[in-house]
C-alpha cells in the first residue's frame, strides 16, 4: 500500500479496527481489581517485616528505627504498595516513512485501540506522541487517541521521514518517570535501539514495544536489490533475506537480553490472536519496577 492509498484504506477501515480492539480488550478491564505491584506511580498500602529475598529498596527505615517487636528487639519494615487507580502512560507512535508500508499502521491503530481501551477499563490517563518528521505530545483522554491518530494519517499530517530517537529520548527525559510504549517497526538500527532504551529507562521509568510488521519484512525475497535513494544515492544490497534475517535476530536478541517486553504484530488479521500478550503488556509497562 503506498502513501498515496494509505488515507484512504485507514479512513475506509478505523471504524472496524478500533471497534473490534474495544471488544477484544473488555473482557481484560470488567471487573476490574486492584493490581498490587511496586514500582513507578504506586502508593504505600501496607508494612510487614523483611524477610530474606525480599528488596532492600523498599525497607521503611524511618518507620523501622522506631519499630519494637514483642522480644524487645527492631524491627525492620518493608512497604508494601499497590498501584494507583489513576495513572499515566505515554504512547509513541511512530509516523516515519517506513511504517506506511502495506498493513503497518493499520497494526498500530489495532494496538493504539486496543491500550487505550485498556487505560479507560483502568481509568488511566494517556501521553499520545505522534512522532514524524517534528514529534507532537498531547495529553488525550483515553477515547479519543485512536481518533486522533486517524485524524493525522488521513490529513498526511506530520508524516515522513526518519524518527530521530535522539530528539524522542530528550523529551521522554524531560516528562520524567512516565512508563512509554512505542508502537514502531524494525527499521531501526539496534545500535541506536540501544542507546535508546538505555537512556529512557536510566530515570527508572519502563519501555515496552510494540513491533509492527508485514510478512514480505519476515520472509524477504532472496537474492539482491537495487536501492535508490534521495539522500543515500544508489547502492546494492546482496543477500537480502540473509541481511534481514541477521537485523532481526540482532534486534530481538536485545529485546530479550535487556529485558525489554514487546510484541511483533505481522498483519492486523493477527492482532485478534495475541490481545493477551498486548494486554500484559500493557500491564507489565505500567506496574514495572524501577530498573
Amino acid at each position: 500500500m503506498g502513501v498515496k492509498n494509505l488515507p484512504v484504506e485507514i479512513c475506509r477501515v478505523a471504524p472496524l479496527v478500533i471497534e473490534m480492539a474495544r471488544r477484544m480488550a473488555n473482557p481484560y478491564v470488567v471487573g476490574e481489581t486492584s493490581i498490587r505491584a511496586k514500582g513507578i506511580g504506586v502508593e504505600p498500602e501496607d508494612y510487614r517485616d523483611y524477610t530474606e529475598g525480599d528488596d532492600m529498596r523498599f525497607i521503611d527505615w524511618r518507620i523501622s528505627s522506631r519499630a519494637v517487636g514483642t522480644d524487645g528487639n527492631n524491627r525492620i519494615l518493608l512497604r508494601e504498595r499497590r498501584s494507583e487507580r489513576s495513572m499515566e502512560t505515554a504512547v509513541v507512535v511512530d509516523l516515519s516513512s517506513s511504517m506506511m508500508y502495506r498493513n503497518k499502521m493499520i497494526a498500530a491503530l489495532y494496538a493504539l485501540s486496543f491500550i487505550s481501551s485498556m487505560a479507560l477499563g483502568f481509568k488511566d490517563r494517556l501521553l499520545l506522541i505522534l512522532a514524524g518528521r517534528r514529534i507532537r505530545h498531547i495529553h488525550v483522554s483515553p477515547k479519543m487517541a485512536p481518533y486522533i491518530l486517524v485524524n493525522s494519517v488521513c490529513r498526511l499530517e506530520n508524516w515522513g521521514e526518519k524518527l530521530d530517537l535522539k530528539l524522542l529520548a530528550r523529551l521522554l527525559v524531560r516528562l520524567g518517570r512516565i512508563p512509554v510504549l512505542l508502537l514502531t517497526d524494525t527499521a531501526h538500527p539496534v545500535d541506536e535501539l540501544e542507546w535508546f532504551t538505555k537512556i529512557v529507562r536510566s530515570s527508572e521509568r519502563e519501555i515496552g514495544f510494540v513491533f509492527c510488521s508485514d510478512s514480505s519484512e519476515i520472509r524477504p525475497p532472496k537474492g539482491s536489490a537495487l536501492l535508490i535513494g534521495s539522500e543515500e544515492g544508489t547502492s546494492h544490497l546482496w543477500g537480502i533475506e540473509e541481511a534481514v534475517r541477521r537485523h532481526r535476530s540482532k534486534l530481538f536478541a536485545l529485546m530479550k537480553t535487556s529485558l525489554i517486553p514487546y510484541v511483533e504484530i505481522v498483519h492486523p488479521g493477527q492482532a485478534k490472536r495475541i490481545c493477551h500478550r498486548l494486554m500484559m503488556l500493557y500491564l507489565v509497562v505500567r506496574n514495572a519496577l524501577p530498573q
